[in-house]
Formats: C-alpha cells, structure tokens, sequence
C-alpha cells in the first residue's frame, strides 16, 4: 500500500515539473515572436522612412536649398520672386530650354514658402493638387520611391508617371520615367521573352491525284553497298502514297535526275510541287524543272 501511494506521488510531481516546463517553453515561444514581430515592424518602418517617406521628411528649408541648387530653378525662382506677372520673352531668351517651358506655364508656377509648385488638375477626377517642382538633384531619389520602393511593387510606366504627376513634377519628367523603369533591373528580370506570331496551321485540301507533290529529303543515313546515304521522299497529297529514292548526294543535279527518271516518267508531271526553303530546291536547275 505505501509504494502504490508513494509511486502515486512521484506521478504527481513529475506531471507539475512537466508543467512547469511546457509554461517555460511557451513563455519562452511567445517572447521570441514578440521580438520577431517587433524586428519586422521597426524593419517595415525603416523601409518606409528610407524610401517611401523619403519625400515626406524634408522640410521647406531644404526643398528651398534643393531648388536653389538647380540653376534653372534658382533662376525661375529669382523671377518669381521679383514679380508675379510673367515677364518678356526677351527677359528669358539667353536661358536654358527648361527655363522657358517653365516660363510658358508661367500662371501656373507659384511659389510658396520660397518653394516652386506647379497647379494640377486631375482631368478625370476634376481635382487640383500642387506638384511640387522637382531640382535636379532629387530626380533619382524621386524615381527612386515612386517605382524602386518595395511598397511601390514596380509599376508599370502608366502607373509610375500617374503617381508622379498627382505630387511632382519637372520638365520632360515623362521621358525620363518611361526611360528609368525601361532600365529597371528587376523588371527586365521578370518580364518573359517576346513571343513570334504564329499563324494558324491550315489544311490544304486536293481532290485528285497528282494535283500537290511533297518534296523532302532524309539524311546523312548509314551508308548502302551502293554508296548512297540519302533519300530523296515524294509524298502525292491525295493517295497519301510515297516513294523514296537513294541518292549519294543531295546536289540539285541528283534530286532532278531522280524526279524525271523515276517518278516524272511513271506517274505525270504534278500540278503543283511543295518543298522546304533548301538550297536544292531554290536553284536555278530546279526552278527550270519547274517552267
């Protein structure tokens, strides 16, 4: 009676320290996904800080310092600052091409907080939105977090140049997006090899014999005792009968010398002969066979 009730009591100690350690396990399992969780959101947000929000930290100091870095904006500026009503061609003739796009959208360029925004509206949805006027030296960055960000998932150059033009914009910016996803590396990975136009395959239909002859030629076979090692094959379109003639070579020469003595003499001159591109049957020999 003692040892079934001692045997008892160990059972039981050994089921709470079993316990004890699944606890330990699962405290230890839920602490570890905590910090894999937490690891993925500060990479998630570091991801977004570098790329997609890039655009978002700067301040208005340093769009105005960006710009100011760009001639032909530093220059836009200078004359937007000066006065508000658009100036005379002569005034802006000597500068850069840029420069005079800008100066032919002059009613739309305005300048807020010394920084150079441009009024859009959205055809479609009727909206309004201020582009933000991009410097040269952002441009890259720029293209960057619209197409390369892991957020963006590489659009496609309609999407790219749409997302562009709802914030930014610059001169002959669609030229350089379309140019900068053309030379994405990992869109070019993705993208499948052109496939060729196939026509569809036909049926030719004949109704009678000899109206349509097929040509073709087997080979390099083993060689025969007759020193031949290839064969010259009539297939007659309607019957469906061949008939195979050994040659040595495939020389044009060989091929005629066979149709007239072994196949012309015994059945007629087809209506119509049909061949592969081969050299044999493109020469000339072969085309006054034909005539």
């Amino acid at each position: 009676m003692f040892s079934i009730v001692d045997h008892c009591s160990k059972q039981d100690q050994k089921e709470i320290d079993n316990s004890d350690e699944t606890f330990e396990t699962v405290d230890f399992l839920r602490m570890a996904n905590a910090v894999k969780v937490q690891d993925s959101q500060e990479a998630s947000c570091s991801i977004k800080t570098d790329s997609a929000m890039w655009y978002e930290h700067k301040t208005n100091e340093e769009m105005f310092e960006a710009q100011k870095s760009d001639n032909v904006l530093f220059n836009l500026f200078r004359l937007k600052s000066d006065n508000n009503n658009r100036p005379e061609w002569a005034d802006v003739a000597l500068h850069d091409v840029k420069l005079k796009k800008y100066w032919s959208q002059w009613d739309r360029i305005v300048l807020i907080n010394n920084v150079l925004y441009r009024k859009w509206i959205n055809t479609t949805t009727e909206e309004s939105n201020l582009q933000f006027i991009v410097p040269e030296i952002w441009k890259e960055n720029i293209m960057k977090m619209l197409h390369d960000d892991i957020q963006v998932g590489h659009f496609g150059i309609h999407k790219t140049v749409a997302r562009a033009q709802n914030r930014f914009y610059w001169v002959n910016h669609k030229d350089e997006i379309t140019k900068w996803v053309q030379n994405c590396i990992v869109c070019n990975s993705r993208k499948q090899p052109p496939r060729k136009a196939k026509s569809k395959m036909k049926q030719y239909n004949v109704g009678a014999p000899m109206e349509r002859v097929a040509l073709d030629i087997i080979g390099p076979l083993p060689i025969s005792y007759k020193n031949n090692k290839y064969a010259l094959i009539v297939t007659d379109y309607f019957t469906k009968w061949v008939e195979g003639f050994p040659m040595p070579d495939m020389e044009t020469t060989t091929i005629v010398d066979n149709l007239v003595n072994h196949f012309f003499c015994r059945f007629g001159i087809p209506c119509q002969m049909h061949s592969d591109q081969g050299r044999q049957f493109e020469s000339g020999l072969f085309k006054e066979l034909l005539c």
